[in-house]
């Protein structure tokens, strides 16, 4: 690779490096610039990757903002780095929400990350939108169990989560691990097997 080649795919790294950024103004005007550069034409794998970083620290507004201007909205479809998994795991109803109204895909992951983190509201939105309850590991309903949230509790059951069998199994073995006897009362209250 020629240096001049070089010097110009650090250049091209450094200033896609600087759209980093929770200001809209400031992407507006780094757009601008780059519109102006050779190569002006970003990349759906470039704003893929915003997605995902904006994602990741909250940036809800400039989520918003390059949505407009076509980036993916599952990022660079990865299963475990994308937008709608980061925002899950780190508990931004308001970016998850945003991402499902643009056609996010939810896999697995998205509402078993939500109910690890404890994010109810985030939980909420994923089955409104048609998460599976009965999907991902841990599966939800164990971890609602693990962080002692009846209220979370209710909703995965409001929605499909079941009981039956291996889940009431691993359900009572887990509220036992931790000695979490409220958990067990509210299994037993709903027709699960809590004897040893």
């Amino acid at each position: 690779m020629s240096p001049a080649v070089i010097r110009f795919t650090n250049i091209t790294t450094e200033f896609l490096s600087a759209f980093w950024t929770p200001n809209v103004g400031t992407f507006k005007m780094l757009m601008h610039v780059k519109a102006r550069h050779p190569k002006s034409e970003m990349e759906k794998h470039d704003l893929g990757r915003l997605v995902e970083d904006a994602a990741s620290q909250g940036w809800e507004d400039l989520i918003r903002h390059i949505l407009t201007i076509g980036a993916p909205v599952d990022g660079r479809s990865y299963l475990w780095a994308n937008p709608l998994a980061e925002a899950c795991e780190r508990g931004f109803e308001g970016i998850v929400r945003l991402l499902l109204e643009h056609g996010a895909k939810i896999h697995d992951i998205t509402l078993a990350a939500a109910a690890k983190g404890g994010h109810l509201n985030v939980v909420r939105a994923l089955l409104e939108y048609g998460a599976d309850p009965n999907q991902g590991e841990p599966l939800p309903i164990i971890s609602a169990i693990s962080r002692e949230r009846k209220d979370m509790f209710q909703e995965l059951l409001g929605y499909g989560a079941s009981l039956a069998g291996q889940n009431g199994v691993e359900a009572v073995k887990k509220a036992r691990e931790e000695g979490l006897e409220s958990m067990l009362a509210l299994l037993e209250e709903h027709g699960v097997d809590i004897r040893e």
